[in-house]
């Protein structure tokens, strides 16, 4: 049965509220800010690890709220049990709504992405010319002469 307060358009086992695809709708919403703040940080020249770290234990948090909300089969068993014109309205933009917030979303985590990859190459790069630099050093080292004797093994194995 349905909350009190709650409009609802289903109400034996699969209940589908208003509630549930408003409270979706948010979590989407504030993951696309999120996203949209992930990117920013993965875009500064030097991210501050720390921060990243947050942003990103605060997007799992959000995924797994929105993981828990159940609209399965929702769009399949609205239309058979012929719900108002007004209803169908609804649905629809909620879920327009949300799936746009998924496709702006997916968007910047793509290009949040693609700024890590990116520095990430230029740090491996960075790394790579300091190991190089690191054994032309030593190359042009003096060794200190062995103060001890040597072995020869003449044996054949």
């Amino acid at each position: 049965m349905a909350v009190e307060g709650e409009k609802s358009l289903i109400t034996d086992d699969k209940l589908i509220t208003d509630d549930k695809l408003n409270k979706l709708a948010e979590l989407m919403r504030d993951l696309r800010e999120l996203a949209a703040d992930l990117h920013s940080v993965c875009s500064l020249a030097q991210p501050d690890a720390s921060t990243l770290a947050d942003l990103l234990c605060r997007r799992q948090q959000l995924m797994n709220e929105a993981a828990k909300i159940d609209l399965a089969g929702y769009t399949q068993i609205a239309v058979p049990l012929k719900v108002g014109e007004g209803d169908l309205a609804m649905i629809n933009h909620n879920l327009g709504e949300i799936r746009r917030l998924l496709e702006e979303t997916a968007l910047l985590d793509n290009k949040a992405k693609t700024a890590l990859a990116a520095k990430r190459a230029q740090i491996k790069l960075e790394l790579a010319g300091l190991r190089a630099g690191r054994a032309a050093g030593k190359a042009y080292q003096a060794q200190a002469p062995q103060e001890e004797g040597f072995f020869l093994d003449s044996r054949e194995n």
